[in-house]
């Protein structure tokens, strides 16, 4: 994990500093800490790290508009605001900051953030892909798929929290997720990891119960049993 520290107190940035260092052999995770005084500095160099620390107040910047010029171009990296109070609370909404520390630090608030940030982490490791709507683009987490319906000239998304339908063909959506999870069972493309029953000539996924062409069946089970192996 590589974290940025933008912090002009020098006494603060070494407290974080340290207990990062303590984070990571506590929980086994190597951590790599790189310190800056300045906003500015700190942008030229965002890109580089896996979560930030920033300074509400840095003494001739303010941390809320490095935080807006971080997400300009970067929407995704844990953000988290050292404070002397929790007075920006909500300015650290409209930059979607994972938390807030005030100071001065205690090492057990610290770890449960850290624990936070890691969790965010691992969730922007789940892939997604963008479709067209009629409203735009839209990115879909390819966890939240359960599967993929052809409709003439359209594909219905049939996903957990409901259903999505776009203009396009079932090939060419299905060019946009990889062979090792998703399985193409005549006009559907279903996700292996929602499939929860074969029974028969029927594969229950998600919501749905779907026929099984009898030639298709043991290729099904085959990579079903691949996906559930894999790793």
């Amino acid at each position: 994990m590589k974290i940025a520290i933008c912090e002009d107190k020098h006494e603060i940035a070494a407290i974080l500093k340290e207990y990062s260092a303590r984070y990571g052999e506590e929980k086994g995770v190597e951590v790599e800490v790189q310190a800056f005084s300045k906003g500015s500095a700190f942008l030229a160099k965002q890109h580089k790290f896996d979560a930030v620390f920033m300074d509400v107040e840095l003494q001739d910047e303010n941390g809320i508009e490095v935080a807006l010029k971080l997400r300009e171009t970067n929407k995704e990296t844990p953000l988290v605001f050292i404070a002397s109070s929790k007075q920006f609370v909500l300015k650290g909404y409209e930059v979607d900051a994972v938390d807030f520390l005030t100071t001065p630090i205690n090492y057990p608030e610290f770890a449960t953030m850290l624990d936070r940030v890691q969790v965010r982490l691992v969730r922007m490791d789940v892939p997604s892909i963008a479709v067209m709507t009629k409203d735009g683009a839209k990115r879909i987490s390819v966890d939240q798929i359960e599967y993929m319906e052809g409709s003439l000239h359209h594909v219905i998304y049939h996903l957990v929290d409901g259903d999505l339908r776009i203009r396009g063909t079932l090939g060419d959506e299905a060019k946009k997720v990889t062979q090792d999870r998703f399985f193409r069972l005549g006009g559907y493309l279903i996700n292996l990891g929602h499939v929860h029953k074969v029974w028969e000539d029927d594969v229950y996924v998600g919501r749905a119960c779907l026929p099984i062409k009898h030639d298709q069946k043991s290729q099904l089970l085959a990579s079903l049993l691949a996906f559930m192996n894999r790793g």
